[in-house]
């Protein structure tokens, strides 16, 4: 009885995540390929970095849909009356269920971990090596290509690798726009450099009221890779009245750059903002070590976004003391920070 009910389970969860799992894989790359512009060759190097994102959903709904329909159709059937009958206690029916259920919440949690750790850097690397031939390709197709405020570029028309009349506007780290016009340009990808290379054919540099260069001949200007892709940098922004501050999981940018002159931020490697945070954490319980991401920075975070809702709220400056953790100087605000809780319950 035991092997049946498991044997049912399991071959309904078999059929159910294999189709789920092949759908979210065709939807998850479409909609990377649509949204970035790619081609075949990439489309199919993304599809192993986007199964542990895929599973990671279909792994639980899976796994409730064929414990419905196994017990349901067994209780249906009058199965577990049956059962009842002949003396053998419910459990033997639901304990093959709640086992098999047990050990796929464990490995849903680990796919969780591996989609967030090696999927999301995966996909990035994808699109950083495929770079040239996004921007070829959606050039040719709609004459234009905006991969984030930094970085806009029209043409004419592309014969071949030429793109002839470009228009090419950047952006610097202080907000500063501007824009070079050309002859003919051409694109080159250099991983090596973590950049595109532009070739320009006689431009032209306008940059505001800094003046009009006219450079003739060819000239050569390097693009952050992370500045011609869609999406790339994916993050918060704060805006205050000195600038702002735009903090992703590769590092901080401020507007203007020197908001952070004097501040001593913290080196962030390539394997801290690409590691398994579960792993992390059981490490950190072994060594009794912090963890990259402690408790203390997600407070101090929410705190953040916490003073942002109040300031919004009472239409008021908020001042705060982060030692003591109060307001400083107004009551109506302080009361947000809090609420008023069911007796005898307190919050010391």
């Amino acid at each position: 009885m035991t092997r049946y009910v498991l044997g049912e389970v399991l071959l309904i969860f078999g059929l159910t995540l294999a189709v789920m799992t092949a759908f979210m894989i065709l939807l998850g790359v479409a909609l990377e390929a649509a949204r970035q512009g790619l081609g075949p060759e990439p489309i199919l190097r993304l599809v192993p970095y986007v199964l542990p994102n895929a599973l990671r959903f279909a792994v639980p709904a899976a796994i409730l849909f064929s414990a419905c329909s196994v017990y349901g159709r067994m209780s249906a059937a009058n199965e577990i009356v049956a059962v009842k009958s002949l003396g053998i206690s419910p459990m033997a029916l639901l304990w093959p269920g709640l086992a098999l259920s047990f050990l796929i919440s464990l490995s849903a949690v680990w796919l969780n971990d591996l989609a967030a750790s090696w999927g999301r850097e995966g996909i990035q690397r994808v699109i950083m090596d495929s770079v040239e031939q996004i921007v070829y390709g959606t050039l040719r197709t709609h004459r234009s290509h905006r991969a984030s405020d930094r970085l806009a570029i029209t043409v004419r028309r592309v014969e071949g690798r030429k793109l002839v009349q470009p228009t090419i506007t950047t952006q610097d780290a202080r907000g500063r726009s501007m824009t070079i016009t050309a002859r003919e340009a051409e694109l080159q990808s250099r991983p090596e450099h973590n950049a595109l290379m532009l070739r320009l054919w006689d431009p032209v540099i306008e940059s505001g009221d800094r003046g009009r260069l006219t450079w003739p001949g060819v000239l050569e200007q390097e693009i952050p890779l992370r500045d011609a892709t869609k999406g790339a940098d994916q993050g918060t922004e704060f805006i205050g009245d000195k600038g702002s501050l735009f903090v992703y999981r590769g590092g901080i940018r401020a507007n203007p750059k020197e908001l952070l002159k004097d501040v001593e931020l913290p080196r962030i490697t390539s394997s801290q903002a690409n590691f398994s945070h579960v792993n992390n954490f059981f490490d950190c319980v072994k060594s009794r070590q912090t963890p990259v991401a402690d408790i203390s920075i997600g407070h101090r975070s929410a705190t953040v976004c916490h003073l942002g809702n109040i300031a919004v709220r009472t239409n008021k400056k908020i001042v705060w003391d982060p030692k003591t953790e109060t307001i400083v100087g107004d009551s109506e605000a302080s009361k947000w920070l809090t609420k008023e809780y069911r007796k005898p319950w307190s919050l010391g």
